[in-house]
């Protein structure tokens, strides 16, 4: 894609927003040195209270609830101007994409109202300040490479490793077995109540950042605080059949063609989260399984797509939900493991600091420094 259409993905969705958000946000922490910027006093503020699982309440001796007046509710136009006041924006590295874009995935639900950061970028005021911030990554030829198609040479199977029970865990990422398949095929219409990723078939593969590093260990929806994991490398891809979703188009096209009423499902979650109150369709995995080995989600389409109610045809919207960026889902036997797992850990490079020098490292790269949580 080229520079003007990265740009417009970026300021659509509230993932990507809220990715330039945070660029911003980090932008101004470096040029403050140890003084907190005006910038992130006015975005902490605004979203205290557009948060509605934040503490913007409290409970009075009564047990009355009433707002928190201690903190102020900043107008939108106000935190638009702090944005612009941000001149010097940073280099946009890998390492600080990587943050930036890992905390806006973090931050992404569909179950309730967005984040009050999310609700922040999403005005109308701060998304126009954001489109010289998109202008900014748009140039970066790194930015612009979110929008590839799947690495068919470079995926990997995650494996966390869960702290209350690790023995389970240990060895080779566990392969399903054909049988396995077709019966997640058939359980594909029982999805959950926020997703519209195809997670009931549970062979998924993502790539690797250019260092090396598998995405998904940075990029994990609704993530669970898993500081271990094993990488399982496998075998090339390429050749194999896989349906790439890269807009808006191609998404709402399988919704047209292989449509499944969610509405009743979703009226809840996706309501709140979108604030669209008419019906909602997705596609049917079921069908599609039977055309294609797999369907891929880059991190760009990511961005631009997940967690905004899409018109489908006037009266239906669907919503891309629950879809780890750069995830591929294989409806047919994955490609097979080859070599040996790797193990990796979340560490703090800088014992004691955090924040920025939190990283995930190669199980013996990690082994000098302290295991986030530990």
């Amino acid at each position: 894609m080229g520079e003007a259409d990265v740009a417009a993905a970026l300021t659509r969705g509230p993932r990507g927003l809220r990715t330039l958000l945070e660029f911003a946000l980090r932008s101004e922490d470096a040029a403050m040195g140890d003084d907190v910027g005006p910038l992130a006093v006015l975005v902490h503020d605004a979203a205290h209270h557009r948060d509605d699982s934040s503490f913007a309440a409290m409970i009075t001796e009564e047990g009355r609830v009433v707002p928190n007046l201690e903190v102020p509710d900043p107008g939108m136009d106000e935190v638009a101007d702090a944005l612009d006041s941000v001149v010097l924006l940073l280099e946009p590295s890998h390492d600080l994409m990587l943050r930036c874009v890992a905390d806006a995935v973090t931050e992404a639900r569909y179950w309730q109202a967005p984040a009050g950061s999310d609700a922040v970028a999403m005005t109308a005021p701060v998304r126009r300040a954001l489109h010289r911030v998109a202008d900014r990554l748009a140039s970066e030829r790194s930015v612009r490479d979110w929008w590839s198609d799947m690495d068919a040479d470079h995926q990997v199977h995650v494996l966390w490793i869960d702290p209350d029970a690790p023995e389970s865990f240990v060895g080779r990422a566990p392969r399903p077995s054909v049988e396995d398949l077709r019966a997640d095929a058939a359980r594909s219409g029982d999805v959950a109540m926020w997703e519209s990723a195809p997670t009931s078939f549970r062979a998924m593969t993502t790539g690797r950042w250019p260092d090396g590093t598998p995405t998904h260990l940075w990029l994990v929806e609704d993530e669970q605080g898993w500081t271990e994991a094993f990488a399982d490398p496998v075998e090339s891809a390429a050749g194999r059949d896989v349906l790439e979703i890269r807009s808006a188009q191609d998404w709402v096209a399988l919704c047209r063609r292989h449509p499944q009423d969610v509405t009743r499902m979703r009226r809840e979650t996706w309501g709140p989260a979108s604030g669209h109150e008419g019906a909602w369709v997705q596609p049917s995995w079921a069908a599609i399984s039977r055309t294609h080995d797999a369907v891929h989600l880059g991190l760009g389409a990511y961005l631009d797509l997940a967690g905004r109610a899409i018109d489908v045809d006037g009266r239906s919207a669907t919503m891309v939900a629950g879809w780890h960026p750069d995830a591929t889902y294989w409806f047919r036997e994955p490609p097979d493991p080859i070599g040996a797992p790797e193990p990796w850990r979340f560490v703090d490079t800088e014992a004691g600091a955090g924040g920025d020098d939190l990283a995930w490292m190669r199980a013996e790269h990690a082994a000098r420094f302290r295991t986030v949580g530990t």
